[in-house]
């Protein structure tokens, strides 16, 4: 199988994925959700285009290796994904957080068939843990947080079903998988816990090359390790946590400083619906973070406060130097928050403005 990445870093490269990798994953996964499912067959909704990994393990190649049943969600609006809870009352769920943060305030969630689902496995963005937490007392789910990408057919790994994992990392390493923390600079030095440093992942589902792309491949697949581009750390109990992307870092007068740290937090704001940071250029300082936010229906907020309370709780040079509010975040086909569209509208914007 030939499945090319998403491109919001860059330019989009082919993953030479073989049989043996596609099957042997969805064997991983069967065995890392067994102990959850209440019956053998399981009713997968689908809300990811079959043309991306997330479509690719779940709407065909699970039902292909494991058996079930998919129900597939064409257009992924939340009335739609509604709908099809509704009718077809699905048990397992692949997404990402923005259908879930949808879903929980669609109007009629409470009266809906949701407790049919018994594991959602969810990622691929900042997730408010609050939007976790409720979506686990209204469904009653397994949430299984997943981190991995297209090089690796899909996952590396997820929180343990059992006990769900830790609120805030994305698991431990799934089965044959090894994963460490290295040096960011040149990746050769292992870090030890609670170091952020890149995430690096060996294992049978790693690809051996990108099609056609052999400065690519030496770049990222060095000594049969996967070299991510994601900065990360490791707890002393193994789990994992996602920082960001090495290429999404602002660095702000010589300080790292990471957006998805900023987009945390302003979830957790009870007035915030969405938000996403981007790097933008400062004379002074090099960069700087700023902040697109939108709203939840009926709010007001001003661009001060949310800066206020910000700086209640991150350091000074993390705070968002300024924050515009839209009317909703540009995704990408699989719905997670598109930067490289925001930095466009940005570019587009200083260039009106001068």
């Amino acid at each position: 199988l030939l499945l090319y990445t998403g491109g919001t870093t860059g330019i989009s490269k082919g993953c030479c994925h073989t049989n043996r990798a596609l099957v042997g994953e969805q064997h991983a996964f069967y065995n890392w959700f067994a102990a959850a499912l209440k019956k053998p067959e399981t009713r997968n909704l689908i809300c990811a285009p079959m043309t991306h990994i997330m479509g690719i393990n779940f709407g065909i190649n699970w039902g292909l290796v494991n058996g079930g049943s998919v129900v597939i969600v064409d257009t992924p609006t939340t009335e739609k994904i509604m709908a099809a809870v509704n009718q077809y009352e699905p048990t397992m769920w692949a997404t990402v957080p923005a259908l879930m943060n949808g879903l929980l305030h669609h109007p009629d969630i409470k009266g809906s068939k949701i407790g049919a689902l018994e594991i959602v496995i969810y990622g691929g963005a900042s997730t408010a843990r609050e939007t976790i937490m409720q979506f686990k007392k209204i469904s009653r789910a397994k949430l299984i947080e997943g981190y991995g990408m297209s090089e690796c057919v899909g996952l590396a790994t997820m929180s343990p079903v059992a006990t769900e994992g830790k609120l805030g990392s994305i698991g431990i390493p799934i089965s044959d998988t090894d994963v460490l923390i290295v040096d960011p600079v040149d990746g050769t030095q292992v870090l030890p816990p609670d170091h952020k440093g890149e995430i690096i992942i060996r294992g049978p589902q790693v690809i051996k090359e990108y099609w056609e792309y052999p400065e690519e491949t030496a770049h990222a697949i060095r000594n049969g390790w996967l070299y991510s581009g994601d900065i990360g750390c490791m707890d002393n109990d193994g789990f994992l946590y996602l920082v960001d992307r090495k290429k999404d870092m602002i660095i702000v007068g010589g300080f790292n400083v990471y957006p998805r740290e900023i987009d945390e937090l302003l979830f957790t704001h009870p007035k915030i619906f969405e938000a996403c940071t981007i790097g933008i250029p400062e004379p002074r300082l090099g960069e700087v973070p700023k902040s697109f936010v939108v709203l939840k229906p009926g709010e007001t907020l001003s661009a001060e406060e949310v800066r206020a309370y910000c700086r209640e709780r991150l350091i000074a040079y993390k705070v968002p130097k300024i924050v515009e509010f839209i009317d909703s975040i540009p995704k990408t086909k699989v719905k997670k928050p598109d930067k490289e569209a925001l930095k466009r509208m940005e570019k587009e914007s200083m260039r009106l403005s001068s």
